[in-house]
């Protein structure tokens, strides 16, 4: 599934393999047709005509480039902010995600597209029954920010950040559990911006009285 993150570096636009096939018959057919999917990926419209005028004026390798970094998981396109008067898209390998069963198993193990890889231990019956909680520890050797978006599915969200050799902690009432929301793992990247990294769903099996301790080990 697409999604885009924006920060003063610029955007990241995050395909699967199905949407970058679908992206490269956009630009074939233009920079009005490419901007509308990317507007329909929630870029706003001049950000959206600049991306897609880069990639249509240079379609015959930014196609390609799509092609060869795909390796069946799809591809990260970035549009740093500075090279935008250059018209330059670059094109990134999506590497797979895997969330392991980090709601429902004592131990398991996440691995991000960006070659995470985040330890995770689930304790049943740490807290009241009414309480679940989310406790995140930075053990990466690079030391750079790592942290977690909470939402309860009610509207409000906490970011939660921890940097070199801390941990954070937050936490939800159960029946909160059962919005259908999900957690976002996010870390630092270029100049330091928190960029998202990956998605968790299946907050619901989280059971009462549950604390989930997500370990970041490794970063790149």
């Amino acid at each position: 599934m697409s999604y885009v993150h924006y920060d003063p570096s610029g955007w990241r636009i995050f395909l699967n393999h199905e949407e970058r096939e679908g992206l490269a018959g956009e630009i074939a057919k233009g920079i009005a047709a490419t901007s509308a999917a990317m507007i329909a990926m929630g870029i706003p419209a001049l950000a959206a005509g600049i991306i897609a005028g880069a990639l249509v004026a240079h379609s015959g390798w930014e196609l390609a480039w799509m092609a060869e970094r795909d390796q069946g998981n799809g591809v990260v396109l970035e549009a740093p902010v500075p090279l935008w008067i250059g018209m330059i898209v670059i094109v990134k390998t999506r590497e797979p995600d895997d969330r392991g069963a980090w709601a429902t198993d004592t131990e398991s193990e996440i691995t991000t597209w960006d070659r995470d890889i985040i330890k995770t231990h689930l304790d049943h019956g740490a807290l009241a029954t009414d309480e679940v909680e989310f406790v995140l520890r930075n053990h990466s050797a690079s030391g750079w920010a790592k942290g977690y978006i909470l939402r309860d599915g009610e509207g409000s969200e906490w970011t939660e950040i921890a940097h070199g050799g801390q941990e954070v902690r937050n936490g939800l009432w159960y029946h909160q559990t059962k919005n259908g929301q999900n957690l976002t793992l996010i870390k630092a990247k270029i100049w330091g911006t928190l960029t998202p990294i990956i998605h968790l769903d299946e907050l619901d099996r989280l059971q009462r009285g549950d604390r989930v301790t997500f370990t970041w080990l490794r970063d790149s």
